[in-house]
């Protein structure tokens, strides 16, 4: 029985060493087998294929110096810009701006919170170790300030100026000459008719009509500025008419002077064709009038 024993143990020493052969060999093979692929893997590995929207040179490679560069300057800047000019950074500053501002008063929601907190210290950190003990400590100190400005008031004032002193009136004499450009001239029916403005007011001192013949003016009698007087000029004379009755009229500055008349000591021409004649020789200019008045013009 002794010899039988030892016998069995060889036995299965051999086949446990048989065992151990065989996994061994199994593992060695399997390492040769996948030997070499790690770093194959990483070697042949192509991101654009297995990373959406790769790109090997995205734009923020000019931020980068390498591992012991410094702060990129080009990187603050562009940030900056960014921020200013870019959307995000104009909703950013937008959301800043337009935040409603905190309430500082005893209500406002956060001081509240600040008081709930004092309230339930025990329960938050009272009695959780041996060197927590509770205390009564009041830091918060509330105080209102009133601020009192003056509503701005508009108001106007009106004063009155009166003159007072002593003043008198000056008579000033100024000679007018109102020159043949300045007449206009039309004809109702067969008599002529013309017109001049008064320059100035005041009181005609003395008055004259000047009359130059293109044409023949054919005994014509005119009534102007409370005068009559005829013309019987012939082509090429002049003469001067007083107007006598204008002395002491009164004129204003626009007041249209009219004055009219007709050939033939006023009877007009048959026809009257000399009538135009006439009309038309002083619309043209040929013949003229001018009229020179002396006036007393008063001011104060």
């Amino acid at each position: 029985m002794k010899r039988i024993l030892p016998l069995i143990l060889a036995l299965v020493a051999g086949m446990a060493q048989a065992d151990s052969n065989s996994d061994y060999r199994a593992g060695s093979d399997f390492a040769r087998q996948i030997q070499g692929q790690g770093t194959g893997s990483i070697q042949g590995f192509k991101p654009q294929e297995s990373i959406p929207s790769y790109n090997a040179n995205p734009d923020e490679t000019k931020y980068y110096g390498g591992v012991t560069a410094g702060g990129d300057g080009g990187l603050k800047n562009d940030g900056t810009t960014e921020w200013a000019t870019g959307e995000t950074g104009k909703t950013i500053t937008e959301s800043f701006m337009n935040k409603p501002k905190d309430i500082l008063s005893p209500d406002a929601p956060f001081i509240q919170t600040g008081r709930d907190v004092v309230n339930r210290a025990d329960s938050i950190v009272g009695n959780t170790g041996q060197q927590c003990s509770a205390q009564e400590i009041n830091r918060s100190e509330f105080t209102n300030y009133t601020c009192e400005r003056d509503t701005m008031v508009e108001e106007y004032c009106t004063r009155t100026a009166s003159i007072t002193g002593d003043w008198k009136y000056t008579d000033e004499y100024r000679e007018v000459t109102i020159p043949h450009s300045q007449f206009r001239f039309s004809m109702n029916g067969l008599k002529l008719v013309f017109s001049v403005t008064a320059p100035v007011t005041g009181t005609v001192e003395s008055a004259s009509l000047s009359v130059y013949a293109a044409f023949f003016f054919l005994n014509s009698r005119y009534t102007f500025m409370n005068t009559t007087f005829n013309v019987g000029l012939a082509n090429g004379q002049s003469d001067t008419y007083p107007l006598s009755g204008a002395t002491g009229l009164q004129v204003t500055q626009g007041q249209v002077l009219t004055g009219s008349g007709c050939t033939a000591n006023g009877n007009c021409l048959p026809h009257g064709n000399g009538d135009r004649k006439v009309y038309e020789s002083l619309v043209s200019g040929a013949s003229t009038f001018t009229l020179k008045l002396r006036m007393k013009v008063r001011d104060k």
